[in-house]
């Protein structure tokens, strides 16, 4: 349980971190497609296999995330496209 802490610690200063630069629509986005990437990584890294209804409710997830965002995502807060004056920060 150590080093799940240890990680859990790490995310979420690393979440935390990130937070400051990355908008607001993209931080839904990315907590609402959490369950549907740890399903994925399950399926490949453990060979779980999922129901149908589980697999729909994935999706669900994801578009419900995408239809709530979807113009901010589409045109930015400002009304320009997204990605006209996006800088990349690496630490």
């Amino acid at each position: 349980f150590l080093a799940m802490g240890i990680m859990d610690c790490f995310g979420t200063f690393f979440t935390a971190m990130g937070a400051v630069y990355t908008p607001g629509q993209y931080q839904t986005l990315m907590n609402q497609s959490l369950i549907p990437a740890t399903m994925l990584a399950s399926v490949i890294f453990l060979g779980v296999r999922y129901s149908f209804l589980q697999l729909a409710a994935a999706v669900l997830i994801v578009l419900g995330a995408v239809v709530s965002i979807g113009p901010s995502l589409l045109l930015g807060g400002s009304g320009q496209p997204v990605g006209a004056d996006d800088e990349v920060r690496l630490y």
